[in-house]
């Protein structure tokens, strides 16, 4: 519901992200330690929600373990993450890039490479089922998951097949990103149809995706704006569609459903 930095844009001379407002190179850790963590876990949405009775679900992934787990295990009322949940052998993100950057590379598939492939696959089929029956917990509720996906390793083809592992980060090859799209796409299509079918109440939901290919992957060729842009579509029951603008920006999706269905009055932010 806020917007957190000044953004950045993506400068092709020295293929690095620069913040617009400082100018400065973008540091990863400008952007990922606690004070965020908590921001993503301590949320005014569910604040708000929570005052209003919801109870609060959420799903993790390899990315938020170790990260934010801690935070949402104390603020959701239930949190799933199949990498603390699971007998997955686990490996951090800085060892994954150590096993495949250096001469440990050849030991890193014969290790523990096969179980972190196969860990992707159970964490994204793990969640999908999960949000399934959520139509059964009594009461309201405000659920969130992160799908990493179509996001790397490329681990689904279009019908749901496993992709060799030498081709998990395959983007100058494009039938790996666009299988996974393919798989992703009709996943949430199904996702969507057992939501509206079980649930007793119209629920809302919310389709958005955190950011689109960047062109800092090998292989990637695309315009300097072009990853910025995102899927972001939302089924409102009772919404007269026609007041909510094309280029309307997630900081304003919660303040759009807070206004029209709790009778909030949040102003508008610049679709930015």
């Amino acid at each position: 519901m806020e917007y957190l930095t000044p953004g950045w844009y993506w400068d092709p001379d020295i293929r690095n992200y620069i913040e617009y407002e400082s100018k400065a190179e973008y540091r990863t850790a400008d952007v990922w330690n606690h004070v965020t963590y908590e921001n993503m876990a301590y949320s005014k949405v569910v604040d708000a929600l929570k005052a209003q009775g919801y109870q609060y679900i959420g799903f993790g992934n390899h990315i938020s373990t170790n990260r934010w787990d801690t935070y949402m295990g104390d603020s959701a009322n239930q949190y799933f993450n199949y990498y603390t949940e699971g007998a997955t052998l686990w490996i951090s993100e800085f060892q994954e890039i150590l096993w495949n950057t250096t001469m440990l590379r050849p030991f890193y598939w014969h290790l523990v490479g096969s179980q972190h492939e196969t860990g992707h696959r159970r964490q994204t089929l793990y969640t999908l089922e999960h949000l399934k029956a959520l139509p059964d917990v009594e009461g309201p509720k405000f659920v969130f998951a992160h799908f990493m996906c179509p996001h790397t390793p490329f681990v689904f083809g279009p019908e749901g097949e496993s992709v060799p592992p030498v081709e998990r980060n395959n983007y100058e090859d494009r039938q790996f990103y666009l299988g996974q799209y393919v798989f992703m796409s009709r996943e949430m299509e199904r996702l969507s149809d057992v939501l509206l079918s079980k649930s007793r109440t119209p629920p809302i939901i919310i389709l958005q995706s955190d950011h689109g290919v960047r062109p800092h992957f090998t292989g990637i060729e695309i315009g300097p704006h072009e990853w910025r842009k995102i899927l972001n579509a939302m089924y409102l029951p009772g919404m007269d569609y026609s007041e909510i603008s094309e280029s309307i920006s997630p900081v304003n999706t919660f303040r759009l459903i807070f206004n029209h269905y709790f009778g909030a009055d949040y102003e508008m932010l610049p679709d930015d």
